[in-house]
């Protein structure tokens, strides 16, 4: 396998066999080890990883191949340095039961590729245009790691997908040309997903869960193209700013998993400008406290995934159907949080925000396209200086969107 100091099981290749006859050697040991064949270019790999070991300068042309799929075993390292292109050929995958490091840098990226990619001319270089799920791309087993700093993984279906109980760190990486999600992960064990790139994904780029989430850890990611936003569920645990960059919109919950929740110990920030959109049917539920920064010039938006007027487009390529009253559950305010929400836009909800008794509740900005804008009880709301989409204010004192709630304080509203 060319590794250094690798212990690996895995296949012979019969031109490296031959060409070991012919120089000579008299013992093959083929338990354990996976030669590189020595009538090829570049080093190949194939089999299983039961130890540490190291895919460096060594490497020829810094090019590894894969000929099958690998796997990296529970207990095993493998480190990629700077500059390291993988090759792989065409339906295999890179399994991760123990640890997998990539630590490129922004010169010297490490690149996960199919075998047609012709960047790093190998066995399949030139011979045929790469496609989007060339490859299988990356899987994350129950109790993996994975650590990617500054690669790029190209032409997968899903370029890094996490088991339940797996854990994901991509920071600084770009991860494109994929015919599912760029990254997709399910009860993951923790997860930190910054400062990266997404492009030309066959829907949501990322698709989140999981129950120990850091919003500083999720931020700072961009589209390059074709890649429609960020889907997170499960719980906020951390306090922090979350903030994408361009095209990439949080989404309320995932289309496998319900809500997304705010927990009691924890402060969720939205900045002045960031768009949020709720996934159909999805809420967001606060335990602590959930905090919109919006500004006249930049409001915080809280809109369906069916609304591309703003964030650009989500919900699927092949979902046209426009925006409309109920499309996502809402914001609930349970017994104890707090949501204060400036210059806040509220939008295509079933019941925009739910104030459940207990709860501190201050919004401003606009209510607009809501079954019902407020839903609250006789505990004040403070739901002042807010536009409900019509100038007479909001049902049933006007003819704009409803409210519900003995406490909730509407006047003066915006005209």
């Amino acid at each position: 396998m060319n590794f250094r100091n690798a212990s690996v099981e895995g296949e012979f290749s019969r031109r490296a066999v031959r060409s070991l006859l012919l120089l000579g050697l008299a013992v093959l040991s083929l338990l354990g080890m996976c030669l590189p064949s020595a009538s090829a270019a570049e080093p190949v790999a194939c089999g299983k990883l039961t130890g540490a070991a190291t895919i460096g300068s060594d490497a020829h042309r810094g090019l590894y191949v894969l000929r099958c799929n690998l796997t990296i075993g529970a207990g095993a390292t493998l480190t990629i340095e700077p500059g390291i292109i993988v090759e792989v050929p065409l339906g295999a995958k890179l399994t991760v039961e123990g640890s997998l490091i990539a630590e490129g840098t922004d010169r010297a990226p490490v690149i996960f590729t199919s075998v047609r990619d012709g960047i790093g001319h190998g066995v399949g270089g030139g011979e045929t245009d790469p496609a989007a799920g060339d490859w299988q791309g990356i899987v994350v087993q129950k109790g993996g790691e994975v650590e990617l700093r500054s690669t790029r993984v190209r032409y997968a279906t899903t370029g890094l997908r996490g088991e339940p109980g797996s854990s994901l760190s991509v920071r600084g990486s770009e991860i494109a040309h994929v015919s599912g999600n760029a990254i997709r992960g399910f009860k993951l064990a923790a997860v930190t997903v910054a400062n990266s790139y997404f492009g030309n994904a066959g829907g949501a780029a990322v698709i989140i869960d999981g129950n120990d989430l850091d919003p500083e850890n999720l931020s700072g990611n961009n589209s390059i193209a074709g890649a429609e936003g960020i889907q997170l569920s499960g719980t906020f645990t951390r306090s922090g700013v979350l903030e994408e960059g361009h095209g990439m919109v949080p989404q309320i919950g995932t289309d496998q998993r319900d809500d997304l929740t705010v927990a009691a110990d924890a402060t969720l920030t939205i900045p002045a400008g960031q768009i949020v959109k709720g996934t159909l049917g999805r809420k967001l539920i606060v335990d602590g406290r959930l905090i919109g920064e919006g500004t006249d010039r930049a409001p915080v938006i809280f809109t369906s995934v069916r609304d591309n007027s703003v964030g650009g487009h989500t919900g699927g390529s092949r979902d046209t159907t426009p925006p409309a009253a109920g499309d996502w559950a809402g914001i609930v305010a349970r017994p104890g949080s707090t949501v204060r929400l400036d210059a806040t836009t509220l939008r295509y909800a079933a019941t925009a925000l739910t104030a459940q008794r207990g709860a501190t509740v201050e919004v401003h900005g606009r209510i607009l396209d809501s079954t019902l804008g407020i839903a609250g009880t006789s505990d004040p709301v403070d739901a002042t200086d807010i536009y409900w989409g019509d100038s007479s204010g909001p049902a049933p004192i006007g003819t704009g969107v409803p409210f519900t709630g003995s406490g909730v304080v509407v006047q003066p509203w915006v005209r």
